[in-house]
């Protein structure tokens, strides 16, 4: 998995689900690997996310053993994209304490503005395999 970024994301969240499917869509050399932050892979492989307020990092992005968050994950998982997407960095112009309020804003929102599920839903047969159980 070394040549993979994880995205980690909140499976009962219907906007997180929404964006990985986003991000799939777009990954035509399949940089990316997805768990779900509720999942035992996430639980045992990385315990110290407990430290992370969830909440407001409801997309994080695990890069050569570093983890990202708000906007620095949105961002680097934008420029990765393989599709015009990529241009969306040019948001990356305005101040960062600016974007990551947009951030926390919709991130602590998320469930009254799309709603969620009662449990994370499974993959699909055609894309399972960018998914770590």
């Amino acid at each position: 998995m070394e040549n993979n970024f994880i995205v980690i994301y909140d499976g009962i969240c219907n906007l997180c689900n929404w964006s990985v499917n986003f991000i799939i869509n777009r990954d035509k050399n399949n940089k990316f690997k997805f768990a779900a932050l509720q999942s035992n892979f996430v639980n045992t492989n990385f315990p110290f996310l407990k430290d992370i307020n969830t909440t407001t990092s409801s997309v994080l992005l695990i890069k050569n053993k570093e983890v990202l968050k708000k906007s620095d994950a949105v961002f680097e998982i934008i420029k990765l994209l393989d599709s015009p997407v990529r241009y969306l960095s040019v948001f990356k112009i305005f101040p960062k304490a600016f974007i990551d309020f947009i951030y926390d804003f919709i991130a602590n929102n998320r469930y009254k503005l799309f709603g969620k599920k009662d449990k994370c839903s499974l993959p699909s047969d055609n894309v399972i395999n960018k998914f770590i159980l």
